[in-house]
């Protein structure tokens, strides 16, 4: 599962990805993602037109982008950021913890607006939270019949501002038809796959919920939960926006139950219609398929 917790090869990395050691996707090898693998030429040839047309679109559609309050500060290199990133590194140290590489340091920082306290426990979290579900022995195979299902899924193209797409379609989700455990395991897996796909000059994805269909059957806050802990603690600030998709009636008491827990960044999820969707954040031969006319 690529990088999520990273000291050096085989390690731990944050918080791009979760290496998870000797797993396979599609039969080869994955890659971290936090200190990006030098790319083949083939490889970053792909990644080039995004860049460029993400760049040429940056300045567009306001709606389509992340908020700017809720995006993640840079990271300048200034006296006062290297004094948090040497502060943070000490104060784990002090509780025998091997801290992750730094740049996964510097993200939760950057997370953080360089708050050291708040930084460290957001790292803490994160290590307590992989030892717990055993991440290091997590592959594909575990979740094999659950995948087939449809529920979630990487897009192959990116939307028009190069972000990788995630498709989570709730309808595909009978609460009690699998084990909660492997269903988490499932969106940790799309997560890392999405992460994977970032251009050289990206940061964020898009997370689709295709609420067509959508019942009380598919109402699971459980799962609700753990995605919320999962991209705003565990994966801070991957999210460039949640698009819901022709959200129904079913959908209004979860809704009301979700947004306390993502508090400001509510702001982040996006109510459309599929025309809305195809128009505004794909071109005419990326949309995803599902949504295709």
């Amino acid at each position: 599962m690529a990088a999520f917790l990273s000291t050096s090869a085989g390690g731990l990395r944050l918080p791009g990805s979760l290496h998870i050691k000797g797993r396979r996707r599609n039969g080869c090898a994955s890659h971290s993602k936090i200190i990006r693998a030098p790319r083949t030429e083939r490889s970053t040839a792909v990644r080039k037109p995004l860049a460029l047309r993400a760049a040429s679109l940056r300045h567009a559609n306001p709606d389509i982008q992340t908020p700017s309050a809720l995006r993640i500060v840079p990271w300048t290199g200034s006296s006062r950021e290297l004094k948090a990133l040497e502060q943070l590194k000490l104060r784990l140290a002090g509780r025998g913890v091997t801290a992750p590489n730094d740049e996964t340091l510097k993200w939760f920082l950057r997370d953080r607006s360089f708050d050291v306290n708040e930084a460290q426990d957001k790292v803490l979290a994160t290590l307590r939270w992989r030892r717990a579900l055993d991440w290091e022995n997590i592959s594909w195979v575990d979740v094999q019949a659950e995948s087939k299902v449809g529920k979630a899924a990487i897009h192959d193209a990116h939307d028009v501002l190069g972000r990788p797409v995630i498709v989570m379609r709730p309808s595909k989700h009978i609460i009690g038809q699998f084990p909660i455990s492997s269903t988490q395991k499932l969106c940790v897996l799309t997560a890392e796959q999405a992460l994977e796909k970032l251009p050289e000059d990206g940061d964020t994805v898009l997370a689709i919920f295709d609420l067509r269909g959508f019942g009380p059957l598919n109402a699971d806050l459980v799962l609700v939960r753990f995605l919320v802990d999962l991209f705003f603690v565990y994966y801070p600030r991957r999210l460039g926006q949640v698009l819901v998709v022709d959200s129904l009636w079913a959908f209004e008491p979860v809704w009301q139950a979700v947004k306390p827990w993502l508090k400001k960044y509510s702001a982040l999820v996006r109510f459309v219609s599929s025309e809305q969707l195809r128009r505004e954040y794909f071109l005419p031969n990326t949309i995803p398929p599902t949504f295709r006319r």
